[in-house]
């Protein structure tokens, strides 16, 4: 019988959140699911941002913890905040695509023509169907 090994275990606890992040924008937006391979890039994009806010929430609760008993800083809390960060991006990317704020502000300032929506009948139907209430 095949055995995982730690390395692997190890391997997957490390890109979860990534993942984690990568299926919440695609649960949350009308967005097609990638290939396989794009998925996995992403999904490692995502993971190096969990990290990295991971590493400055570290830093931050270090910090406080200079004035407040907060604990020890191991892997448990570090799982736990990479699992809670991931949630919160996931959400927040999503929410972001959904209201196009980011491409939005990019039109704006003159940096992009393109919307965040998959196609152009994400922004047509739903103002035909609110002015239907008008009428």
């Amino acid at each position: 019988m095949l055995e995982i090994s730690r390395e692997v275990v190890a391997l997957l606890t490390y890109l979860l959140p990534g993942f984690l992040v990568a299926w919440l924008f695609y649960a949350l937006t009308s967005h097609q699911k990638p290939a396989q391979l794009e998925r996995v890039i992403q999904a490692l994009i995502f993971t190096l941002l969990v990290n990295t806010t991971v590493v400055v929430e570290k830093l931050g609760l270090i910090h406080l913890g200079t004035w407040v008993k907060l604990g020890t800083w191991n892997k448990d809390p570090e799982l736990i905040a990479s699992v809670i960060t991931a949630l919160i991006l996931g959400i927040a990317f999503a929410y972001l695509a959904n209201k196009d704020t980011l491409h939005g502000f990019l039109r704006r300032i003159g940096l992009s023509q393109r919307s965040a929506l998959p196609n152009e009948w994400c922004t047509v139907l739903p103002l035909a169907s609110s002015s239907l209430f008008f009428i």
